[in-house]
């Protein structure tokens, strides 16, 4: 059976990268000639060619158990754990064969909603443009007060005592199901209305506008997902921008869990502008086995529309990881050329990447590479994430754009101000923050976006 590399990672994931030193392309796929020794007759084989795989192309090689011992394995799974590094939170496998488009993630079945869940109280945290759950009228900060005509606190009491669980609650993950939800607003308007599931089509911008400040227009983009959609999501959003001359941006990455590495270039390219042409975006890094595959990528300009930014805010979460963390510090070893800050919470701590390979029966998301900055920043942050200039929490209060939005609204105040308004400034550059050991490790990995992208 031959290995199939597929030379994009998934949204789910974070930095994507590439097989034999090329960046891949959005939603591209390859086939490799390379056959792995043996064959998957058996799981004692499978588990053989895993370790041999693992050996060869994972990140912390050196760190495999040297006791390893396929034979006591009776799944690939529980083999592949074995195999990895303790201190890695973000490798995973699953044992199927997983379809293209499952592997991109830009399609899903469901409802179209990703909610969160806390203190008794369920809110919808974002909504996918033309899914099921827009057209029924959901949106961002409303509140679900019932499911299928039971009160939603009936349901918490329900999950905490185990008698039911969320997955059969919201009954979703599948073509054929329905939903009834009444919900309440912002606004204290109570709504209701039932939801068929669908097969939904990830749309990587949420929300996007033209704000107007004291200090000129400021464009302010919701982006969700860095991956094979991203390009017919971005290029009229950029091309809008740059119609209207916008020279401050808000960038708004707060549930971007990462994506493809070559879209988060074309990004940040487009935002750090003519300035920024021949200067290095990312290291990458394998290995010491792969050490030739060892690459530096340059900012691709040119794919959208040129911005030119002269101040970037980014606001961000514990859910912001990789290749949103990617362009964060990839712009940030450029102050001369534009002005990066950072405000929210910190960030999720993601500087490496899977290539995703399929043999055997299973898809294997094990760690290949590590990114680093023009400044050689990335692996410092590993475990910690990158420090915010003004510390605020998400509270969803409201739709996007609204300023009654706690980060939206402290972006603006520091574009206007170039100060925090009421969290103390602790201003660092991001090298400096990538020190902090008081920052907790968010062990964000899960391959179904088990906090940050999971959608109904």
């Amino acid at each position: 059976m031959r290995h199939l590399y597929i030379l994009v990672l998934l949204s789910f994931l974070a930095a994507c990268g590439s097989d034999n030193n090329n960046v891949a392309t959005s939603g591209g796929t390859s086939g490799s000639s390379e056959t792995p020794p043996g064959n998957c007759g058996s799981i004692l084989e499978a588990n053989e060619i895993l370790q041999r795989h693992m050996q060869e192309k994972y990140l912390w090689n050196t760190r495999i158990p040297s006791n390893f011992d396929a034979s006591a394995h009776s799944t690939m799974g529980t083999a592949f754990k074995s195999l990895l590094w303790s201190e890695d939170k973000f490798s995973f496998i699953r044992e199927e064969k997983l379809s293209s488009g499952n592997l991109l993630g830009e399609t899903f079945f469901g409802y179209g909603y990703s909610e969160d869940r806390r203190n008794d109280t369920f809110r919808v945290r974002y909504v996918v443009p033309g899914s099921p759950a827009e057209k029924g009228g959901l949106q961002r900060g409303v509140t679900i007060t019932e499911i299928d005509g039971v009160p939603i606190a009936t349901l918490f009491a329900q999950v905490k005592s185990g008698t039911n669980t969320w997955a059969k609650i919201k009954n979703s993950g599948k073509l054929g199901l329905s939903v009834k939800l009444k919900w309440r607003t912002p606004s204290n308007e109570t709504k209701e209305a039932t939801f068929e599931t669908a097969t939904v089509k990830d749309t990587p911008v949420l929300h996007h506008q033209v704000i107007d400040s004291t200090v000129g227009d400021v464009g302010y983009l919701v982006f969700n997902s860095f991956n094979g959609l991203s390009d017919a999501s971005l290029k009229p959003v950029f091309q809008e921008f740059a119609d209207k001359n916008i020279k401050k941006m808000i960038l708004d990455l707060r549930y971007n869990s990462g994506g493809f590495v070559d879209v988060a270039n074309k990004m940040s390219a487009s935002i750090g502008g003519i300035g920024l042409a021949g200067n290095i975006f990312y290291k990458q890094q394998f290995n010491d086995l792969r050490a030739k595959e060892n690459k530096e990528a340059k900012f691709d300009l040119g794919q959208y529309a040129t911005l030119n930014i002269d101040d970037l805010v980014i606001l961000s979460t514990k859910s912001t990881c990789s290749s949103s963390e990617l362009v964060l510090n990839a712009l940030s070893a450029y102050p001369g050329e534009l002005n990066t800050t950072l405000i929210g919470d910190s960030t999720c701590g993601k500087p490496v990447g899977q290539q995703v390979v399929q043999f055997c029966g299973a898809t294997v998301f094990a760690i290949n590479f590590i990114l680093n900055n023009n400044d050689d920043n990335g692996e410092e942050f590993l475990f910690k994430g990158l420090t915010p200039s003004c510390k605020v929490t998400d509270q969803i209060t409201s739709d996007w754009g609204s300023l009654n939005d706690p980060l939206l609204k402290e972006g603006i105040n520091y574009l206007e101000t170039n100060d925090c308004s009421t969290s103390p400034r602790h201003f660092r550059r991001f090298e400096e923050a990538a020190q902090d050991t008081s920052i907790e490790f968010y062990p964000y990995g899960h391959p179904m976006h088990r906090i940050t992208r999971q959608l109904n």
